[in-house]
């Protein structure tokens, strides 16, 4: 799909900029920039996290005595 070939170049070209070669004040500008354009994408969900929970009964929260 053109636009999505378009974006990887586009992200290959921001991560070829070196940033030791930016000034501060030109690094915080490029950094606020990318992040603005982070939060135009939408989220996604979130990956189902491991609980504490365990279905092993020798395993439990609870301090020993």
């Amino acid at each position: 799909m053109p636009r999505y070939d378009a974006l990887h170049d586009a992200v290959s070209d921001v991560l070829d900029v070196p940033a030791d070669v930016l000034s501060t004040p030109e690094c915080l500008g490029l950094l606020e920039r990318l992040e603005t354009e982070l939060r135009r994408l939408p989220a996604r969900d979130q990956p189902d996290t491991p609980t504490r929970a365990t279905s092993d009964p020798s395993i439990t929260s609870a301090p020993a005595e």
